[in-house]
This record gives C-alpha cells, structure tokens and sequence, in this order.
C-alpha cells in the first residue's frame, strides 16, 4: 500500500484507516488490487474503481484462476519468464 507513509504516532489513525480500508474489501476485489497494483496498473486505494471496472485486470484474473494458482503463484511464474 504505497499511501502508508507517515510518521508514528502522529499519522497512528490514519495509517490504520487505510490498512482497514484495505483489509474490509471484498477478498475478491482486494485480490484484483493487488494484482493491479503488482503490475503498476495502479498505485492506491484512491484508484480502486479503476481496478473494479478494468477489463483487463478480470482477463488476467480469469487466467490465473483458470490455471488453478492463486497470486503468489502467478507472480512467482511471471519472475520466471523474466529472468
């Protein structure tokens, strides 16, 4: 979550605000975040309704769940294929 950023305790409610923000999503769509945000389709929670509404994001996600992995997996192939 590139928007914690803050200086503790001043920032203390503020930074647990986004880290509940994130953790409340649905686990679904808190997948697709992430996989958004690893691929730098996005860079915070404030750009979630790109994530919701992209095409994109649910082709790419449709693929990982058609080959049975979950995240880490894909992201660990993707490494892979990098190198």
């Amino acid at each position: 979550l590139m928007e914690l950023r803050g200086d503790l305790p001043r920032d203390h409610a503020r930074l647990v605000g986004i880290c509940r923000e994130f953790l409340d999503l649905p686990d679904r769509l808190r997948g697709k975040f992430i996989l958004a945000r690893r691929l730098g389709w996005v860079g915070t929670l404030a750009q979630l309704d790109t994530v919701a509404l992209d095409p994109e994001i649910d082709r790419v996600w449709s693929e990982i769940e058609k080959k049975g992995m979950d995240l880490e997996q894909f992201f660990a192939e993707m490494r892979k294929r990098a190198v």
